[in-house]
């Protein structure tokens, strides 16, 4: 037993310790890893962005100097040019010679601008390695004007970067266009031409990443360059066709050729990649970088699988110390564990091993010594709140089953009278409650009566038996209900230590002709149901004082005459009041709406209806208060 439990207790010390390095681990890998990726994608970034920088600088310069030459045109031709046209071929010639990033330099003319020099005038001059060649570009083979670059000014009447296209010169350009002109009209477009071709050898030195493939597009998505030279003659988007599920690899090209920044992490023959993307916000170009993640991380990793086999190695040794301890210090445990299994079987008197050293065994054997004593303390306890407990519930239900007899509960009361129809319902709260009512017939008369008694439980349950008995006494003797309820209250208030009071509502229906003659004493107004759906209020009471507050007190008769089929409904505010799990009361509105509908019901059907009614309001919701109903229903 020793030695199974030091073996348990080591490896569970050892998987312990095992698991928090686990999460040490886990927790430094992924630090490790957010800190990698937060410099990669700033040196990543820093790099696009210092090329793009480079190229944005020769690409300002061009455009710069381009508008430059388009504005002395401009103002030229405004005062009226009456020099030799000739002389735009020297301009262009003089701007290529002196700028070196400008490939070529052209300025074309509306047809006829020129009566002189025909239909096509422009002149255009060209770099062949370090010799310059200055050309007229128009002819009836060659009509300029049809060109992307001078269309696209012209229309626009704006400036702007024409896409990278394969020039007269058949190198592949990026051309930067001015319209130049006169009023509202374009008399003419200048344009200069980048050679792409230094853009591609600055693309291929970006060496940010080993084996990353290096791009710059268009802004219509065709390459401006591509390390992959095999996808130059593509756009970025059917070059992304061939990847499964490229759909978020498309949106990140979209979002590139919108001018964003960002990066995207996809997965591509069973390997997760990445795409990092810029933007030149001369031209509206991007520059992008597809590379491996697991060339990123590979010092991660290994750096990671380093850590995982120190930390095994220390699992191990971790746990043959932890085993060794344990077992050394476990060994008393075995006869504290024989008797703990001796009290466990009701043997409260064994004997305790004891320790001699004053450390954490002694300290358990006095533990155990008081819990014995304290068990058997307990028990003797337990046994007499148990019987004592037992002793009050069965009083209690002897009280219940004699408050239940004291109302009636035989339904229907009268089987012989075809004028008259009760039903009476009584839910106490606890094991007896504080609501009664009571009817009988005497004198073809009907008296009855409902009522609230403040509080719950047994004191409640006592005052509703001397109420009820009460009215039984004086309703034998008087029929004005008025009269009863002032009798009945000067008694009640002659001897009320608790300041209790109660809540009635007292009636007696003439069965003869339906007159009915009530006294309300603060009780819950009762609705009069008429014989078919949709009549039914509530009745129009005066509110006197509740029965035990003030002795003395005169109560107030009132009248009303029912018609054949008319049924009264009374109930005790545990009806109205019965709360749901939100505490919503059930309420007077619903209630009226229910017995809208409960005309032609028997009083038996309609109480169940409006149980079920207030069943479905409360749910699962504990019951707060009693609950009395009475239906009575004069035929």
């Amino acid at each position: 037993m020793r030695h199974s439990i030091s073996k348990r207790l080591g490896l569970a010390t050892a998987a312990m310790a095992g698991l928090l390095l686990l999460l040490v681990m886990i927790f430094c890998y992924f630090q490790a890893k957010s800190i990698m990726e937060e410099q990669i994608e700033e040196k990543v970034q820093g790099a696009l962005a210092n090329t793009n920088g480079n190229i944005e600088k020769i690409l300002t310069e061009t455009k710069i100097l381009t508008e430059d030459i388009a504005w002395a045109i401009e103002n030229a031709m405004q005062e009226g040019f009456t020099g030799n046209p000739d002389r735009f071929f020297a301009i262009t010639r003089e701007v290529v010679s002196g700028s070196p990033d400008v490939n070529s330099m052209a300025i074309g003319f509306a047809p006829e601008t020129f009566p002189s020099k025909g239909r096509y005038f422009a002149p255009f001059t060209y770099r062949i390695a370090d010799t310059l060649k200055t050309i007229q570009l128009g002819s009836k083979e060659s009509e300029y004007f049809y060109d992307a670059w001078f269309q696209i000014p012209s229309l626009l009447k704006k400036s702007r970067w024409i896409d990278p296209y394969t020039g007269r010169d058949k190198r592949y350009i990026a051309s930067y266009s001015v319209p130049v002109m006169r009023g509202d009209s374009v008399i003419a477009v200048v344009v200069s031409d980048i050679d792409i071709g230094w853009i591609t050898r600055r693309i291929d030195s970006l060496n940010v990443l080993p084996g990353a493939q290096n791009i710059m597009v268009a802004a219509d998505g065709r390459f401006v360059a591509n390390t992959d030279t095999s996808e130059l003659k593509h756009t970025i988007f059917t070059s992304l066709a061939d990847i499964p599920d490229s759909a978020s690899l498309v949106d990140a090209a979209h979002r590139m050729m919108a001018g964003e920044k960002g990066m995207l992490r996809y997965r591509k023959d069973r390997k997760w990649k990445r795409f990092y993307y810029a933007p030149l916000a001369t031209t509206g170009w991007s520059s992008g970088v597809f590379c491996d993640e697991k060339t990123i991380f590979h010092d991660t990793v290994r750096f990671f699988n380093i850590m995982a086999l120190l930390g095994i190695l220390g699992l191990a040794l971790l746990y043959f110390i932890c085993r060794y301890v344990v077992s050394h210090f476990t060994k008393p445990l075995t006869s504290f564990a024989n008797a703990a299994k001796k009290i466990a079987e009701g043997d409260f008197n064994v004997e305790l091993p004891d320790s001699s050293l004053d450390d954490e065994i002694h300290m358990l054997h006095d533990s155990t010594d008081y819990m014995q004593k304290s068990l058997v303390k307990y028990i003797e306890e337990v046994q007499n709140v148990t019987a004592n407990k037992e002793r009050v519930e069965s009083e209690l239900r002897v009280a219940h089953d004699i408050q239940m007899g004291m109302v009636p509960k035989i339904f229907p009361p009268f089987p012989d009278r075809k004028d008259i129809d009760i039903y009476a319902y009584l839910l106490p709260a606890k094991e007896v409650g504080g609501d009664l009512y009571d009817f009988f017939i005497s004198e073809e008369k009907l008296y009855f009566i409902i009522g609230d008694v403040s509080g719950k439980g047994v004191p409640a349950s006592l005052v509703m038996a001397v109420a009820r008995s009460m009215f039984r006494s004086i309703a034998g003797t008087e029929s004005d209900p008025s009269k009863i309820l002032s009798m009945m209250n000067d008694s009640l208030s002659e001897s009320n230590p608790s300041d209790m009071f109660v809540t009635a509502f007292a009636g007696v229906l003439h069965l003869s002709d339906g007159l009915l003659e009530y006294c309300d004493a603060g009780h819950n107004y009762p609705m009069i149901v008429g014989p078919r759906n949709g009549e039914a209020f509530f009745l129009d009471a005066d509110t006197n004082l509740a029965l035990a507050t003030i002795g003395g007190f005169t109560f107030k008769k009132q009248s009303i005459t029912l018609k054949p089929g008319t049924t009264i409904f009374l109930y005790t505010d545990g009806l109205t009041e019965a709360e749901n799990a939100r505490e919503e009361l059930y309420g007077e509105k619903k209630l009226e709406v229910l017995m809208k509908h409960e005309g032609l019901q028997a009083p038996k059907d309609m109480i169940q209806d409006v149980l079920n009614s207030v069943r479905a309001h409360v749910k699962d919701a504990e019951q707060s208060d009693d609950l009395t109903m009475l239906a009575i229903k004069y035929l």
